[in-house]
């Protein structure tokens, strides 16, 4: 259980990096 619970943190973390690149690329144009 603990072991799928950081999997989904870090899942989560990286999906927000990856939002948070995408949003900062739109936000140069």
């Amino acid at each position: 259980m603990g072991r799928m619970h950081s999997r989904g943190l870090v899942f989560c973390s990286y999906t927000l990096k990856t939002i948070l690149q995408f949003y900062l690329v739109l936000n140069r144009f």
